[in-house]
């Protein structure tokens, strides 16, 4: 028990039918990892095989006509949409109207500082 962290154990055996057997506790995470990564492969091999399925079905005409394979929609394409319908409502302005704005406001900025100033 007063061992460091990640230390591992090695446990020396005779089997009858193996004889002598090294066995370390760190072949219990190399075997999760193993079978972990085993499953993973296996379920993109799936994946993939049921995608090449699929549009083998397509092609063969084993699918209705009315069966259409779209993307599916897309939620901030709303949101864009009911934010660019909000902006056309208020109106834009010109980039000559800009400018004119930002002028009277300067000019009422700096005839607000003079009348402070008097």
């Amino acid at each position: 028990m007063g061992g460091s962290p990640l230390q591992t154990a090695k446990i020396d055996m005779v089997l009858p039918i193996f004889g002598d057997v090294h066995f370390t506790t760190a072949l219990i995470f190399d075997t999760g990892v193993y079978i972990a990564v085993v499953g993973l492969v296996a379920e993109i091999l799936r994946s993939l095989g049921a995608e090449i399925d699929r549009h083998g079905e397509m092609e063969e005409g084993v699918w209705d006509a009315d069966i259409r394979i779209e993307p599916s929609h897309d939620a901030r394409q709303n949101l864009r949409e009911e934010m660019e319908s909000q902006a056309g409502l208020s109106e834009r302005t010109s980039p000559q109207q800009e400018a004119e704005r930002l002028a009277m406001a300067a000019e009422q900025r700096d005839a607000a500082t003079e009348g402070e100033q008097q």
